[in-house]
């Protein structure tokens, strides 16, 4: 169970609750290399730090924290549409990204500004002549192969949540896996596993893995590898309907606070995406006048 954040904790989170609020509604102030001093509240300087961290170890700092938080975007239409100030508030874990990559300038701009009537490339639509989907990905007709330098597509909350489970599982399961022809006795054993790992260890091993994640998928695609796939595991201690099994339950029975967390971090990569697919765009069209 996730141990309740301190007086100290609540106030840094509050802060960059504020710096969110002012970013959505005045992003200019809230341009990296600014502190949030622009706020009518002038909070302590480890708060600042903590609220506009521009190193890549934000990510592990804000992971380290492990606050209660609330999901960024509302489910409300308007939130979305970054029509006013959000009412949902963000934590502390999602505020200390690298703003390089993720700053709040970005969330009129991006992810939450974007027009819901024009339709993402992968979206799909029903073709009225053959009464089947029909995908605005043309990539699949053309076969032209993906740029190595586009970056890569964001994870959402439950893939995050699922790479960091597996990590957990895997350093939690012993050597030669759990045994026997049970599959639900084997589903049981995992569960066992990673509930005997203490709070310590736990969160050493989320930290490791979000912070791989999130530092892998700010690296673009990169040429496409030809080995052919290997059908079988790489690790052999868990099977893969066990280990989606498993981290499929967890997920169902996690703690709000702990879900949105997750979320956060989707979200976060969503910014991420947005600003980085406009900066490719850009680079591309200047390529192209030359």
């Amino acid at each position: 169970m996730m141990n309740q954040p301190s007086s100290k904790l609540k106030d840094e989170i509050e802060a960059a609750k504020a710096f969110l609020h002012l970013a959505k509604n005045d992003p200019h102030s809230c341009q990296a290399g600014n502190s949030t001093a622009s706020l009518k509240s002038s909070p302590p300087e480890e708060t600042k730090a903590f609220a506009v961290k521009l190193a890549p170890s934000g990510i592990e700092a804000g992971l380290a924290s492990q606050a209660p938080s609330q999901a960024l975007a509302s489910k409300q239409p308007s939130d979305r549409r970054g029509a006013g100030a959000p009412q949902t508030s963000s934590t502390a874990s999602a505020s200390s990204i690298d703003f390089d990559l993720y700053s709040p300038s970005h969330v009129t701009s991006g992810e939450f500004s974007r027009n819901k009537s024009s339709p993402r490339a992968d979206e799909t639509h029903v073709d009225s002549s053959t009464n089947r989907p029909k995908s605005n990905n043309t990539k699949e007709k053309s076969g032209k192969a993906r740029d190595p330098n586009m970056p890569k597509r964001p994870f959402h909350s439950y893939s995050i949540f699922f790479a960091v489970e597996r990590e957990k599982i895997l350093n939690a399961v012993p050597e030669n896996g759990i045994q026997g022809e049970d599959k639900e006795a084997r589903i049981d054993g995992i569960i066992s596993c990673l509930e005997s790992l203490t709070p310590e260890e736990e969160g050493k091993l989320e930290k490791r893995a979000a912070t791989r994640i999130l530092k892998e998928q700010c690296e673009p695609v990169g040429e496409k590898k030809k080995k052919p796939r290997k059908h079988r595991k790489s690790h052999g201690k868990v099977g893969f309907v066990e280990m989606n099994a498993v981290i499929s339950r967890r997920w169902k029975s996690l703690q709000e606070a702990k879900k949105n967390f997750f979320r956060d971090l989707g979200i976060m990569d969503s910014m991420r995406f947005t600003h980085a697919i406009d900066a490719y765009h850009i680079k591309k069209k200047r390529e192209a006048r030359k």
